[in-house]
């Protein structure tokens, strides 16, 4: 714990309490210029959350970005740090969407400059862009390395309406929700043991994982399956015979 001192006494600041006090100061510093509430009316409503911006860049709004952790985190040894973590307004770490963070990411509410703190929707209705590859697609989610837009069929994320046709297109989707947890698919590539292939559902083209098989055996291209998301990929769990 860093001791408290009086005035005129030396101070030997350790550097990871200094560094939660800068971390700390510019917090406040993005606070008191204003971080508001910018209108939403009509653009969706739900919760909101602050980040900070460790993409390594500047994001505009509608941006997709993946929490990792709080940005002041817990030390019972550093009174600096545990009272930044206790403190009420907590503020997460994002980066780029990972190939694990199909269903773990939050959407800009505001531009953020890399390296600063503003506000992401992470739950309820949320505009956004999303990559539309099948025209009647119904989810989506992250994809890795993408933060200007989500993709279809990429994860479980509910589209609730989008524009029509294919390609890049505005949508309005339902952070939060179920989706389609559990949903039908077709192969369209072989899917071996222990491996990876494309499906297609209603929501578009997947990647799907295999869960079921024994070594040297496989499911070829066109079997109907049944495929449901579990941590953050989809895994076929039921194959018709």
């Amino acid at each position: 714990m860093q001791p408290h001192v009086t005035a005129g006494q030396p101070v030997d600041i350790e550097a990871k309490s200094f560094n939660c006090m800068l971390d700390a100061a510019e917090f406040v510093e993005r606070a008191t210029q204003g971080i508001r509430q910018p209108s939403i009316k009509g653009k969706g409503s739900g919760i909101r959350i602050l980040i900070r911006n460790d993409t390594g860049g500047d994001l505009d709004r509608y941006a997709v970005v993946s929490p990792t952790g709080p940005l002041f985190e817990p030390d019972a040894a550093d009174e600096v740090a545990m009272a930044a973590f206790q403190d009420d307004d907590i503020v997460l770490k994002c980066v780029a969407p990972t190939s694990d963070d199909a269903t773990n990411f939050v959407i800009l509410d505001e531009p953020i400059v890399d390296g600063g703190i503003g506000y992401a929707r992470i739950i309820g209705l949320a505009i956004v862009e999303v990559e539309i590859t099948l025209a009647t697609a119904t989810t989506c989610g992250a994809d890795t390395a993408v933060t200007a837009n989500l993709t279809d069929g990429a994860g479980s994320t509910t589209i609730l309406w989008k524009e029509s046709g294919t390609g890049t297109k505005w949508a309005v989707v339902l952070l939060g929700g179920a989706g389609a947890a559990i949903q039908k698919a077709t192969l369209s590539a072989d899917l071996t043991y222990a491996s990876s292939a494309t499906a297609v559902t209603t929501g578009g083209t997947i990647t799907v994982h295999d869960w079921l098989l024994s070594s040297g055996e496989s499911l070829s291209n066109g079997t109907r399956v049944i495929v449901a998301m579990i941590e953050g990929e989809w895994i076929v769990i039921q194959a018709r015979c």
